[in-house]
Order: C-alpha cells, then sequence, then structure tokens
C-alpha cells in the first residue's frame, strides 16, 4: 500500500487482498481502478461535516498509466495524459489535485507490474482519496 498525506488530502492506493476480476476477460493489460474520493467541510461549531463523495470504476490501460509521470504531467496535450483526463472528466475535483493523484497512481502502477508474479492481465486498484477543509 503507497500512502501520501499533506495538509490538504490523503491519497493512499493498494491492491485488493484477493483478484475479484476473471483473467479471462477479453481486456488485456491493463488497470480496473475501485476510485473513491470524499471532501469532507468542517465548519467551526457544526458537529457533522459537510460531505461531497465520488465513487467509480475504471479501466485504464497499463502503458497509460504508468507513463504517467513529471515528465508526462509538464504536457497535459500528451496522449496518456488526454485519456487520463478524460477518464476522470465527471470527477469533482481540482485539476492539480487530480495531477498529485496521478503522479501517485502511475507509480504505483509501476510497482504492481514489476511485481506481477502472477502474470495477471488485469490488476486491480484500490484508490481512496480524502480531502479536509477546515472553515472558521
Amino acid at each position: 500500500m503507497a500512502s501520501t498525506k499533506s495538509p490538504f488530502y490523503t491519497v493512499e492506493i493498494e491492491e485488493p487482498s484477493h483478484c475479484t476480476f476473471p483473467q479471462n476477460c477479453p481486456l488485456s493489460e491493463c488497470f480496473y481502478v475501485n476510485f473513491s474520493y470524499t471532501h469532507n467541510v468542517h465548519i467551526r461549531n457544526i458537529t457533522t461535516p459537510n460531505t461531497t463523495s465520488f465513487n467509480d470504476n475504471f479501466f485504464i490501460p497499463w502503458i497509460v498509466l504508468c507513463d504517467c509521470d513529471d515528465f508526462e504531467l509538464m504536457d497535459p496535450d500528451s496522449v496518456p495524459m488526454a485519456c487520463l483526463y478524460a477518464t476522470f472528466s465527471s470527477s469533482p475535483f481540482s485539476l492539480d489535485l487530480l495531477d498529485s493523484i496521478l503522479l501517485h497512481m502511475g507509480e504505483y502502477s509501476r510497482y504492481m507490474i514489476e511485481h506481477n508474479n502472477e502474470g495477471y492481465s488485469i490488476l486491480e486498484m484500490n484508490v481512496i482519496v480524502e480531502v479536509n477543509t477546515f472553515m472558521d
């Protein structure tokens, strides 16, 4: 599991404990991404935060996600980045946060492929993003 924390958000990426996706699926060499995003707005003197959630599942080719690194992020018009931006176009978060998430996903995808000793052609990835905003 990879985890990144900043004062504003937390990104956790992990492999599921078991492969739930059938490997005889017609798709090959892709990630099945279970994506979960939560934004909690905490307002002083209000005990329950205002919460926005976004959950979706995506198929992303290995080559697209593994190419996502600092160099690709500098060129948002590149084919991998255009594909990833289109995939996440319905998400409710900023492009700056998306770039940070994609950087971590790209790094972890390379790790997963390197350690794919079972030879799976579809790898599953859980991405959990939590943003907390505190307001007076």
